[in-house]
C-alpha cells in the first residue's frame, strides 16, 4: 500500500525556522522568525520506498515512567525547629502515580505503526541499470555474459545480505537518475567500466563477493556526487 505519510513519493519536506524546527519556536513562546528555509528527507516510515505495510495501532509505552505507571524519586526530607529554622534532613524514596500517563504505563496518543516494503527484482532479469548503459555505449565484447554476471551477483549474494533488499531498492530508485544524466557521455562510460565495473566483474568471476560489492558501491556513491 501507499506510504501513509509521504502518499507514495518516499521523502517528505521539512520546514526550519531559522535552522530550528517549528517545535523549538512554539515552545519558546516567541513570535514567528520571519525567515524559514524547507529541505527534503526521505520518508523514515518506508524508508524512501513510496510503500509500507500496516503493522498494528497500539498505545506506545510511556516514555515517562518506563511503562510502569509509577515514578520513584528521591524526595527531601525537612526538620523545621521552634525558631523557624528549618534544616534539610536527607531524603526519602518515593513512589508516586505517572501524571504523564496518569498510572496507565501508556502514551496519551495512539501510534500506528508500518514496515517499508522493498520491490524484490525478479529472476535474473531486468535492473543493473547503470551496467546495462556502460555496456551498451561501449559495445562490450561478451555484454550479455557481463550482464548477466551482475545480474545472478545481485540476486544470489546481494539479496541474500542484511538489508540486501533496502540496498537494491535504493539502486533502483537512484539509478536511473544516474543513467539520465550520463547518457550520452562515452568518457564517463568508459571510466566507469575502467576504474569500477571491470575490476567489480573480475572479483565476482574469482568469488571475492565482498571485494565485488565494495567496488560497485564505491562506484554508485561516486556517481550519486
Amino acid at each position: 500500500m501507499s506510504c501513509p505519510r509521504c502518499n507514495g513519493t518516499g521523502k517528505v519536506e521539512r520546514t526550519t525556522y531559522n535552522g530550528s524546527p517549528p517545535s523549538q519556536w512554539r515552545k519558546s513562546g516567541n513570535s514567528r522568525p520571519s525567515s524559514y528555509s524547507t529541505h527534503e528527507y526521505w520518508c523514515s516510515i518506508c524508508d524512501g520506498t513510496g510503500n509500507a505495510r500496516f503493522l498494528k495501532s497500539e498505545y506506545p509505552t510511556c516514555t515517562h515512567c518506563n511503562g510502569n505507571g509509577t515514578i520513584s524519586y528521591d524526595k527531601p526530607q525537612y526538620t523545621e525547629y521552634s525558631s523557624g529554622r528549618i534544616k534539610r534532613n536527607g531524603s526519602k524514596q518515593v513512589t508516586e502515580q505517572c501524571d504523564y500517563c496518569n498510572g496507565r504505563g501508556k502514551e496519551k496518543d495512539i501510534k500506528h505503526y508500518y514496515e517499508p516494503v522493498y520491490d524484490k527484482p525478479s529472476g535474473s532479469g531486468g535492473g543493473c541499470f547503470i551496467t546495462t548503459s556502460v555496456c551498451s555505449t561501449l559495445n562490450l565484447e561478451d555484454n550479455n555474459h557481463i550482464l548477466n554476471t551482475f545480474r545472478n551477483f545481485r540476486d544470489s549474494w546481494v539479496l541474500n545480505q542484511e538489508e540486501g533488499e533496502k540496498i537494491i531498492s535504493t539502486y533502483y530508485l537512484e539509478s536511473p537518475k544516474i543513467v539520465k544524466r550520463i547518457e550520452g557521455d562515452k568518457e564517463i562510460h568508459k571510466y566507469i567500466w575502467e576504474n569500477y565495473l571491470q575490476h567489480s566483474y573480475i572479483e565476482i568471476l574469482n568469488e571475492n563477493y565482498q571485494i565485488a560489492f565494495s567496488i560497485y558501491q564505491d562506484m554508485f556513491y561516486f556517481l550519486k556526487k
